[in-house]
């Protein structure tokens, strides 16, 4: 239900990123949060796993705290769970092509000059591209190895999409 700051450096950028409660549910609950948190922002990340628009009503209440000049981009984190799906490109399938084109026209025709485009990130296979401190020999640290074992980690955050979105940042 709280906001929680995340600082990095990007090849010498600082880039603070907040992780804001889900919007979705019970919003008097963490509507505040919300709003103090995209006051500060540049731009918005809406994260989601699926490649399907949001309904209407939740990119209502996106666009009621948004700044004149608040960027909002879409965020798709593929589910990627094993290294053989990063064989090909992450959006390969045209059924996968016309969802996200979908919600790319929802969400501009709701959120209007704010909302620019998505970007595609595998998360998890980015987490383990970056992850320099698992367990050893727990199922993390096995899943890890099992992707570094078919992409080096280089190979790894370009598959990912993670070096595209640390370009975007």
């Amino acid at each position: 239900r709280l906001s929680k700051e995340f600082i990095f450096d990007i090849d010498g950028t600082q880039i603070k990123l907040i992780d804001v409660p889900g919007i979705e549910g019970h919003e008097a609950l963490v509507e505040n949060e919300i709003s103090k948190a995209v006051k500060k922002a540049h731009a918005v990340f809406y994260v989601t796993s699926k490649d399907a628009a949001p309904n209407e009503g939740t990119l209502e209440k996106i666009k009621t705290h948004l700044a004149a000049q608040t960027e909002v981009w879409t965020i798709y984190n593929k589910p990627v769970t094993s290294p053989r799906s990063l064989k090909k490109e992450l959006i390969s399938n045209e059924d996968e092509k016309s969802a996200l084109n979908d919600l790319n026209n929802l969400m501009n025709k709701v959120l209007g000059k704010n909302y620019r485009d998505y970007t595609v990130v595998a998360g998890l296979a980015a987490f383990y591209a970056v992850a320099n401190c698992l367990v050893p020999f727990g199922e993390k640290y096995r899943t890890q190895a099992k992707f570094l074992n078919n992409l080096n980690t280089d190979e790894l955050e370009e598959k990912s999409g993670l070096k595209n979105f640390q370009n975007h940042l």
